[in-house]
């Protein structure tokens, strides 16, 4: 029992022991890890750090209080173990690092809602959320016991800086930041630097104000740790944040070069030296655009690199155009092109090196502003002059822009200690005296204006509100230009302090608004009286002639008693007006109708049938001729319809009888419009065929006809022959009148005319059918060369005419055609046989070879008048496919004949081999005759057998050449047959000589058989002589019992 309970007390140790080690581990971790690692984490891990500490030691506290733990411990203190102090100082350890666990994360929570919103925005608005975010983390500060220490707070502060700087990094796309727009670029470069150093500046804020969060009477603890502790890696991105911003901005600034244009004699040298400077700034910053790096990774350097290099650049761009600018100014022929000079080069003045060479030029600036308000001082007194002795008065407005325009430009070189030269002050106080000059002369001027306006203006309202010319009848606005003038005049002065304006003038310009009104009204209506007089047309005017009297009694008031005074004016006006308003209107539409109808017809003049698919190349497809023709014709159609509309609408508009002879006249004008127009279709479609049928024009062809072979004649699809149904001549007829065709799918606008339609009118067209006329003469010429190509293939006709089976039988027969003068010859006894050698069978398949040669080189495609494309190739590959045949003919039969020969050669050598090859014994008579009739018919086919084998061969080699394959056992048979023929004959000679004895006796027993058969006869002849009966009643007696 002792040694049990040793070994318990033993292993309770050691397992104190593994607690210890294990929850130390947990205890020594720190939230500042991550940051010590080298990563930056954001406040969410910090708060995470917290939560599990506190849930990892509480699960610890709860297991060593359970009560397992506590039996253990007292068994251990029975026992007196040593390791009893050990584990109470690792329980109060757990015990103060839980509570301190729990009340870290208790005042961090309220952080979390504080980063949610931080993340939850656009980092563009997250700058109202960073004070309410550091007010948490001064809170947390003040009232954590265990929180309130510099270096947890600090690691708080790091890591709320990670999160703006991970949140600006989405913001700024860095990857795109450089290759985007220049200007969004550096807006958000500049929104973010603005965000952060707030950031800063609120941080620095809550720093001073830390004291105010404290009770009173409370120990205040500040932040007197260093700011660079926590914003060590801000700074370092803001620090390249700025160069970023400075990049951009300085490229934006040499973005400018590209619209910088000069002037002068040198403006062409200076422009082009600016323009290849920003070809040079496009080739230096492509390098940024072209890198793959995150120009805001803080530990990539090579952009750093990139931009020390883009630097210099620049300032050796700075320099050079610090020149270019100084060259231009030096070459500014007056003021104001020193000024665009300086408009144009802008902000790039502001760059450093740029501003320090043009330093220099701001006291030449001065200068020829002095020289420019010498001059105009020098203009105003001479217009004083001239208005001593003329009476024109200068115009004082103009002069005082200009000098304003000056003294507002002369902005840009306040900034510049010229102007505090002696110089600089007596340019101002020139300007300022110029000025004095000007508005005392436009003080006169008001004076004298004064007195004269109000006559001037009553004298003009009195006139009448209308003049007509008496030549073109037209009519215009009678408002003086003297009271337009006034009108203006009364309007500048009504801003400016001058005077007061005289009560008839200000009475006229309160009413300015009303006379604008009917001036613009009767504005209005003159230009659409007017537009009617000038559009109106011949046969438009009597149907408008009397609408048009109403409306100049009417006008006749405001031409001769209405004026700008007399009150009603506008209700009289207004009446005139909407009938000319009315009138001009059903006039445009009118117009607008006949517009359309003509638009209409328009859309007709395009050629019906065309090359297939457009093409220049093509064909005219006679297939899709019908599908083309049909949507035409439904086009015609339906346009007739709406030609129809259009007219009866403006019989409407027009407020015409239709009965009468003006409208009548107006309806032929609008026929003759769609008589032009179906012309102008018809003329469109002959002229293409025309046009695609000229021999000299070069085009491609336009039609098609096929050559074909049907036996026994040559044809062309479709037919060429004259007088041919639905031949070639028909369908192009056939074409014409289609096109002819369309004239008669609109019925007849003057239905007076006592036609229904307008075929009849183009059919007598007579530039029409001199066309048609034209066109058919060359569809029948075209025709005739056909038909003279067609009649050079009439020498070939025997090839498809004659009977090959008769041909061949006599060839078989004689060895050639037989002649009228041999059959004449021989009527009586018939033509001597005479076989074809192989030879003669060589040369008629050599003259079928020549022939397909010859037929194989005809052109396949003809062009006839370079628009008719004849396709031969149909009657080529008949014709040489008649040839092949006869050829085939001679050349099957003599394969026949080898292949005949050579089988019927190895069927009898295989059967006399087998026949002589029984054995014959003496006594088998009819295996000796068996043997025998092999053996004689082994001698007949001897000579026959061994004369073959040569022609045979002669006959394969012609076969050969003609490249006619035999199969593969003929070769054979013709390489063995010979050495089997041999051996038979050897066989044949070797059994003939085994069977002669057996052959000798049986002869001998044939004799024999003779001797006893004629010695058998000769004993019944004697006996018949001597027992035969002579008589007949002898017979009967020697017959009866």
């Amino acid at each position: 029992m002792e040694r049990i309970d040793k070994s318990l007390v033993y292993a309770m140790e050691s397992a104190v022991i593994d607690w210890s080690h294990q929850i130390q581990e947990t205890l020594k971790k720190e939230s500042s890890e991550p940051l010590l690692q080298g990563s930056n984490p954001n406040p969410k891990v910090e708060l995470e750090f917290w939560k599990n500490r506190c849930d990892d030691l509480e699960c610890i506290y709860n297991q060593l209080t359970t009560r397992k733990v506590r039996n253990m411990m007292e068994l251990l203190e029975r026992v007196e173990s040593s390791y009893i102090p050990a584990f109470k100082t690792m329980l109060m350890d757990v015990e103060a690092a839980l509570t301190e666990a729990q009340d870290v994360h208790l005042h961090l929570t309220p952080l979390k809602r504080r980063l949610e919103d931080v993340e939850r925005v656009e980092f563009s608005e997250v700058k109202p959320f960073l004070l309410p975010l550091l007010h948490v983390v001064c809170l947390i500060w003040v009232t954590s016991k265990h929180y309130n220490m510099p270096v947890r707070i600090v690691v708080l502060l790091q890591e709320i800086c990670n999160l703006l700087i991970e949140q600006a990094l989405v913001y700024l796309s860095p990857e795109d930041l450089l290759k985007g727009d220049m200007e969004e670029s550096l807006g958000k470069v500049r929104m973010v630097l603005g965000i952060l150093n707030m950031f800063k500046e609120a941080f620095e804020e809550r720093r001073e104000k830390l004291h105010m969060y404290y009770e009173p009477g409370q120990e205040v603890r500040e932040w007197d740790f260093s700011s660079t502790m926590v914003f060590a890696r801000l700074d370092t991105f803001l620090k390249r944040l700025e160069m970023v911003e400075d990049l951009l901005a300085t490229s934006l600034d040499l973005m400018k070069l590209e619209k910088i244009e000069f002037s002068g004699i040198k403006g062409k040298t200076l422009g082009q030296q600016v323009l290849d400077m920003y070809e040079e700034f496009q080739e230096a910053y492509k390098v940024f655009s072209e890198r793959t790096y995150d120009c805001l990774d803080l530990t990539n350097t090579d952009f750093e690199q990139d931009a020390f290099g883009f630097q210099q650049k620049v300032e050796d761009m700075d320099r050079r155009l610090g020149t270019i600018f100084i060259q231009a100014f030096d070459d500014a022929s007056n003021l104001d092109h020193a000024f665009k000079l300086l408009d144009m080069f802008g902000s790039l003045l502001e760059r450093p090196v740029v501003a320090a060479d043009a330093a220099g030029k701001y006291s030449v600036l001065i200068s020829m502003f002095s020289r420019a308000l010498d001059h105009a001082r020098l203009i105003y007194s001479r217009h004083i002059q001239a208005e001593l002795k003329l009476g024109s008065p200068l115009c004082t407005r103009t002069c005082r822009r200009w000098l304003e325009r000056c003294a507002g430009r002369r902005s840009c070189e306040r900034e510049s200690s010229c102007l505090d030269s002696a110089e600089g002050r007596r340019v101002i106080e020139k300007y300022e005296e110029m000025i004095q000059l000007l508005d005392r002369y436009q003080e006169k001027l008001y004076a004298d204006w004064s007195q004269t306006v109000s006559e001037k203006s009553q004298y003009n309202l009195t006139q009448p509100l209308i003049r007509r010319d008496p030549e073109t009848k037209l009519i215009t606005v009678n408002f003086d230009p003297q009271l337009v003038s006034v009108l203006r005049e009364l309007s500048y002065l009504s801003g400016s302090r001058l005077g007061a304006i005289p009560p008839t003038a200000a009475e006229i310009y309160s009413s300015k608004e009303s006379y604008r009104q009917l001036a613009a009204s009767l504005e209005l209506m003159v230009n659409r009286y007017n537009k009617v007089l000038k559009t109106v047309l011949e046969v438009e005017y009597p149907l408008i002639q009397e609408q048009l009297w109403d409306i100049n009694l009417k006008l006749k008031k405001a031409e001769e008693t209405l004026n700008w005074k007399m009150e009603g004016v506008w209700d009289h006006i207004s009446m005139v007006m909407d009938d000319v308003h009315d009138l001009e209107q059903r006039i445009q539409k009118a117009k607008n109708n006949v517009e359309e109808i003509q638009t209409i017809v328009g859309s007709w003049a395009s050629p019906i049938f065309v090359r297939r698919d457009c093409k220049r190349e093509s064909l005219l497809s006679l297939e899709d001729c019908q599908d083309r023709l049909e949507r035409r014709y439904s086009l015609v159609r339906e346009s007739g319809q709406r030609i129809h509309l259009l007219v009866k609408e403006n019989q409407s508009l027009l407020l015409a009888d239709p009965a009468s002879d003006i409208w009548k006249a107006y309806v032929d004008y609008v026929d003759e419009i769609v008589l032009d127009g179906f012309f102008t279709a018809i003329e469109c479609s002959l002229k293409y065929l025309l046009e695609n049928t000229d021999p000299k024009a070069g085009l491609p062809p336009l039609f098609e006809v096929q050559l074909d072979l049907v036996i026994p004649d040559l044809i062309f699809q479709p037919s060429l022959d004259p007088g041919t149904n639905d031949g070639f001549y028909d369908v192009v007829e056939g074409l014409l009148n289609d096109i002819y065709r369309i004239s008669s799918l609109v019925p007849r606008l003057a239905e007076h005319s006592g036609f229904l339609h307008y075929q009849a009118d183009m059919e007598d067209m007579a530039d029409l059918a001199d066309m048609r006329h034209e066109l058919m003469g060359r569809v029948q010429a075209v025709m005739a060369a056909c038909c003279d190509y067609r009649s050079a293939f009439d020498h070939c006709s025997y090839l498809y005419g004659e009977d090959r089976k008769e041909f061949f039988r006599q060839f078989l027969l004689y060895g050639h055609i037989l002649t009228a003068a041999e059959i004449e010859a021989h009527a009586e006894n018939g033509v001597p046989e005479s076989p074809p050698t192989l030879q003669q069978f060589r040369e008629q398949i050599d003259s079928y070879e020549k022939i397909y040669e010859e037929v194989n080189r005809i052109e396949p495609i003809s062009i006839f008048q370079s628009w008719m494309k004849v396709d031969a190739r149909p009657f080529k590959a008949s014709l040489l496919n008649v040839i092949k045949r006869w050829s085939l003919v001679f050349k099957q039969h003599l394969m026949d004949h080898v292949m005949h020969s050579l089988s019927d050669l190895d069927e009898f050598i295989k059967t006399a081999d087998k026949g002589l090859s029984k054995k014959v014994e003496k006594g088998d008579y009819d295996g000796l005759v068996e043997i025998m009739g092999h053996l004689l018919a082994v001698k007949e086919r001897h000579s026959v057998t061994d004369a073959m084998f040569e022609p045979l061969k002669q006959t394969v080699e012609l076969l050969k050449t003609d490249e006619q394959e035999l199969p593969e056992e003929v070769y054979k048979q013709l390489e063995e047959l010979p050495e089997k023929w041999n051996n038979i004959k050897k066989l044949a000679i070797a059994v003939k000589q085994h069977v002669a004895p057996l052959q000798a006796n049986e002869m001998t027993v044939v004799r024999k058989s003779c001797a006893a058969f004629d010695v058998e006869q000769h004993r019944f002849r004697e006996r018949f002589r001597k027992e035969a009966p002579f008589r007949y009643s002898e017979i009967i007696t020697s017959e009866k019992p």
